[in-house]
C-alpha cells in the first residue's frame, strides 16, 4: 500500500484502511494489508487488531477471528472491549455459544468492561445454543454493571425464553421492555406471541 503522494503508509493509514475494508465486508483484503503492516516492519497495535476481529466477524470467518484474538497476548497486545466484542459476536453467529460465554467471562478477569454489543453477542449465542436460563441470567446482569438493555437485548433474552418454553419468562420481558419505554421490534412481538403459543396461552398472544 502506497500513499499517491509516494510517501510509506503509516499504522493509522493501515488501520484506517483494515476499517475500511471491514465496513465493506471485505475480509480477505483486510486480512492482507494486515499481513502487509508485518512486512513492512510496522508492528499492528489494539486498533489494527480490533478493526481485522471486526472484519472476520463480518466475514463470517469466526474461527481466523478467534485465532487472532487469542494471538494479541502473544504479540504484547491487551485486547480491549471492541476485540472483545468483535471475537464474541463471530462466535454468536457460528453458533459457538460455550466459546463466546467463556470469551464473555474472560472480560470480568482481565478487568475490561463489557458494553451492550458484547452483552447482546453474549445473550444471543446462548439463545442460539437453546440456553435461556444462561441468557435470562445475562441479561439480567446487564443493569449490574450500570448498562442499559436495548431492543436487540430483549429481543434474544424473549427469544431465548420462547425456545426454552418458558413463555411467562417471555411475556415478563416483554412487558418490561413497555414500562423501560423500549419500542418493540417485530422480532419483539413475533417472539412473545410464539412463546405463548407454545405454552398453550392464546388468551395472552392476543
Amino acid at each position: 500500500m502506497m500513499r499517491e503522494d509516494g510517501t510509506r503508509p503509516n499504522i493509522f493509514s493501515y488501520s484506517a484502511a483494515i476499517w475500511a475494508c471491514q465496513k465493506g465486508g471485505q475480509w480477505q483484503q483486510a486480512f492482507t494489508l494486515f499481513q502487509e503492516m508485518s512486512m513492512a516492519n510496522i508492528h499492528p497495535d489494539v486498533i489494527a487488531y480490533s478493526a481485522l476481529i471486526s472484519a472476520f466477524e463480518k466475514g463470517g470467518q469466526w474461527e481466523h477471528a478467534l485465532i487472532l484474538f487469542q494471538a494479541m497476548p502473544r504479540a504484547n497486545i491487551v485486547p480491549n472491549v471492541i476485540s472483545y466484542s468483535a471475537a464474541i459476536s463471530a462466535l454468536e453467529k457460528a453458533g459457538q455459544w460455550q466459546q463466546a460465554l467463556t470469551l464473555f467471562e474472560a472480560m470480568s478477569t482481565a478487568q475490561v468492561q463489557p458494553n451492550v454489543i458484547s452483552c447482546n453477542a453474549v445473550i444471543s449465542a446462548c439463545e442460539k445454543g437453546g440456553q435461556w436460563e444462561h441468557a435470562l441470567t445475562l441479561f439480567h446482569a446487564i443493569r449490574a454493571i450500570n448498562l442499559a438493555p436495548d431492543v436487540i437485548s430483549y429481543n434474544a433474552a424473549i427469544s431465548a425464553c420462547q425456545k426454552g418454553g418458558e413463555w411467562q419468562q417471555a411475556l415478563t420481558l416483554f412487558e418490561m421492555m413497555l414500562v423501560m419505554r423500549i419500542r418493540p421490534s417485530v422480532i419483539s412481538y413475533n417472539a412473545a406471541i410464539s412463546a405463548c403459543e407454545k405454552g398453550g396461552q392464546w388468551q395472552q398472544s392476543l
